[in-house]
């Protein structure tokens, strides 16, 4: 079995996205996200084209109404209000998402489809790796999707549990949970845990980025084992606890309806 470093781990998953990342530094939560933006920015040379040139040409009977070449501008102008409208609904108000694992039982289980807001949070501009505008902070247990920090282009579902600059102590041997030394009510459940995952577990989480914990907590979440794209790798096991704490940015957003 292939045991990865950090460095070899950033170039997991889906390889488009990577290139992006590492050559022109746009950063895309999806695949689908991607093709989104480049379809509606191509049709958009279509609006900009009738616009700004055609339609006052037609108008004053310039250029045949009925030719071949307005009758495809026209078209693919039509593709363009729809392709735009579906690329604000996706990248702005609402996505949908389908999860696999069955991590967040009780409250999620699974197969089961999931909305998520996408600006509950802040606003980012498709591809900047920023956001634009922060207009809330996620709170101690809501649900979020987010972006792998392991494999890129990777979205999963989780639970916060620990906020900026927040000590978090999971001890697994007594089923408690502390935040900055005070007990807190965090509702999980121990499932088919090894003992040598039955202990004390510390995380200090940096400022803008969260702890995210399942509500079921099995040798997955501490496992050394990462599977990608079918072909199985060993990560150490201080990485695969620094994954479950997720930077800001590679938050998408509020998880509010299963179904």
């Amino acid at each position: 079995m292939q045991a990865l470093s950090e460095k070899a781990l950033s170039r997991l998953g889906d390889p488009v996205l990577g290139y992006l990342v590492n050559e022109w530094g746009l950063v895309f939560h999806s695949t689908l996200e991607l093709l989104l933006v480049l379809v509606t920015l191509f049709l958009s040379l279509s609006w900009v084209i009738y616009s700004f040139f055609l339609k006052s040409r037609i108008e004053d009977m310039s250029v045949h109404p009925h030719g071949l070449f307005v009758r495809y501008v026209r078209f693919t102008t039509s593709l363009f209000y729809f392709s735009f409208f579906i690329a604000i609904i996706k990248l702005y108000v609402v996505d949908l998402t389908h999860l696999e694992n069955n991590t967040l039982e009780p409250d999620i289980n699974k197969n089961e489809h999931i909305l998520v807001l996408r600006s509950f949070y802040s606003l980012r501009l498709p591809g900047y790796s920023d956001n634009v505008i922060n207009w809330k902070t996620p709170q101690l247990g809501d649900y979020v999707l987010y972006v792998s920090p392991l494999v890129r282009g990777k979205r999963h579902l989780g639970r916060i549990a620990g906020l900026p600059g927040n000590q978090v102590n999971l001890d697994l041997a007594s089923a408690t949970y502390k935040i900055n030394n005070k007990p807190k009510k965090f509702n999980f459940k121990i499932g088919n845990l090894s003992n040598k995952y039955r202990k004390m577990h510390q995380w200090k989480v940096p400022k803008q980025s969260y702890l995210l914990l399942p509500n079921r907590i099995s040798d997955q979440v501490f496992s050394e084992i990462l599977k990608v794209n079918g072909k199985t790798f060993r990560i150490d096991n201080k990485l695969k606890k620094r994954s479950l704490i997720i930077k800001n940015k590679n938050i998408i957003g509020k998880a509010f309806y299963s179904f």
